[in-house]
């Protein structure tokens, strides 16, 4: 068995946990929150549209949240039948578990609710380090970078709903292009975590991120300096963007390139 799956047994354990917890626990916490979260928006900002946001969105983050679980399914029957791609099936459910249950705990904290997603968050973060060192066997190097592109996914997703939250506020059409790109670029950098970990990185995943860094700190930045200026505090919105510095130096130097993520391995 080559070294990659020796670990199959755990494996298979850790999509059973990534299984029960993206379709059990996000059922549950989606059919017990969503009407309560609402609520405590409506309650607490009557004069804003963060409840919006929340009708549209958590819906879909839920829905994902099962896809994921079912992916985990998958890896898992993959393990149990000693498959070669159940650790890149179970990496890519484990990607869109972390997506889809970031943002739900951020309408929950701001109402002083209890954040039910943290417990799908955190869970995989751990399944993240124990499938990527214990049954990927990937080098230190590649699951900090695959960090650090999944936090740039994550906080570009959140700068898409900031500014789709602020164009239905005050209708400012800058907000609302914005909202898709930052999107799209979320899309860019979840792509980019999955290839940089799953195999060996192609000439094409270097120049999607090197791209998707440049578009995300190009409108990111400018987003983030005005918002900090408006509320006299640090900006969010800023978080993608520092994060697409990072990815940017690494992919665009080819020393941090070769000797970071070492692509032949």
């Amino acid at each position: 068995m080559e070294d990659h799956y020796k670990n199959k047994i755990l494996g298979y354990w850790i999509a059973m946990i990534g299984a029960i917890l993206g379709i059990g626990a996000n059922v549950t916490f989606f059919f017990t929150q969503y009407d309560l979260m609402i609520a405590a928006q409506i309650a607490q900002y009557p004069m804003r549209t963060n409840w919006k946001v929340i009708t549209y969105i958590l819906p879909v983050f839920a829905g994902m949240g099962v896809v994921a679980g079912f992916m985990y399914m998958l890896g898992m029957s993959g393990f149990f039948a000693n498959d070669k791609k159940a650790y890149k099936i179970t990496m890519i459910a484990n990607v869109i578990a972390l997506q889809f249950s970031f943002w739900p705990m951020i309408p929950a904290l701001d109402t002083g609710m209890t954040p039910y997603w943290t417990v799908i968050f955190l869970v995989n973060i751990i399944i993240y380090f124990l499938l990527n060192f214990l049954v990927g066997k990937k080098n230190w190097g590649r699951i900090t970078f695959g960090l650090v592109t999944g936090m740039a996914m994550i906080m570009s997703y959140i700068n898409g709903t900031a500014s789709l939250n602020i164009f239905w506020m005050r209708g400012l059409l800058y907000y609302r292009i914005a909202n898709p790109i930052h999107w799209t670029m979320m899309a860019c950098f979840g792509i980019l975590t999955v290839a940089i970990l799953i195999g060996k990185p192609k000439t094409w995943v270097k120049w999607l991120g090197i791209t998707a860094a440049v578009i995300e700190m190009g409108i990111g930045i400018p987003m983030g300096i005005m918002t900090t200026i408006e509320k006299g505090e640090f900006s969010m919105y800023l978080g993608a963007p520092g994060m697409s510095i990072i990815i940017l130096l690494v992919l665009a130097i080819p020393f941090l390139w070769k000797n970071f993520i070492k692509p032949e391995e």
